[in-house]
């Protein structure tokens, strides 16, 4: 599939990958529509995809926060018409045994990691119902495929995006519109994994490549969700 002029959304698109992800669309001729809390950040990424002859936009939202999300969605609609595709890329991670994990911890990484994601998909859905076409990409994480030990309520709110992925993939299939779910392993960001190798860790362009992948596929192939791990054992990774 050709990505030119299509919309995209990116959540969380400040850093990291969902950075990588709104840079690799924009490369591909997409009107990239960036969106995350920090606006420095988003409108620095914005004036470097500009640069290098891309085509993007940005919104400064809260996710969690209904009102911002919705009047996002319908600047965008009252601006472009359309939604092609949306990656729900936004999230947390906080970790800590179950014993002394804060509760107040929890609520804000599954109202980030999970409502959040619900209430935008929840938006665009119609959309691209309407449309008959569309695909949405959620980042989930390994750590809700694989249990790690300290992640409990971290890897409960990513097993919770791949079931969600799954129900509404099946929802959507008379409307011929796509759901996928990556799901990344150790990614090298900024200020992580001091004491590892990053060279030998996920990079964010790894994701953002896959995730592009995904965005192109022609309609007759669905790829409902792909694992991404590090080809290296921990044990080479460490300093």
């Amino acid at each position: 599939m050709d990505l030119k002029e299509k919309i995209i959304i990116v959540t969380g698109s400040s850093s990291g990958i969902g950075e990588a992800i709104a840079e690799k669309f924009g490369g591909e001729g997409a009107k990239v529509i960036l969106c995350a809390r920090r606006a420095n950040l988003l409108m620095k990424n914005t004036e470097r995809i500009k640069s290098k002859g891309g085509d993007a936009y940005y919104f400064q939202i809260d996710i969690t926060n209904d009102n911002e999300v919705k009047n996002m969605i319908d600047s965008i609609m009252k601006s472009f018409g359309k939604i092609d595709i949306l990656v729900n890329n936004a999230g947390v991670a906080l970790g800590g045994n179950i014993d002394d994990f804060p509760m107040e911890n929890f609520d804000n990484m599954m109202n980030l990691n999970l409502r959040g994601l619900y209430f935008i998909t929840k938006l665009v859905v119609p959309i691209m119902k309407e449309q008959k076409s569309g695909a949405i990409i959620n980042i989930s994480s390994g750590s809700g495929v694989k249990e790690n030990p300290s992640q409990s309520a971290y890897g409960a709110s990513k097993a919770g995006v791949i079931k969600m992925g799954e129900s509404i993939a099946e929802e959507l299939k008379p409307f011929s519109v796509k759901v996928h779910t990556v799901c990344p392993g150790m990614v090298a960001v900024k200020n992580q994994y001091a004491n590892l190798q990053k060279e030998k860790i996920l990079q964010p362009s790894d994701i953002a490549d896959t995730v592009v992948y995904l965005a192109k596929l022609p309609q007759r192939v669905n790829i409902p969700e792909v694992t991404i791990v590090p080809y290296y054992p921990i044990n080479m990774i460490r300093k």
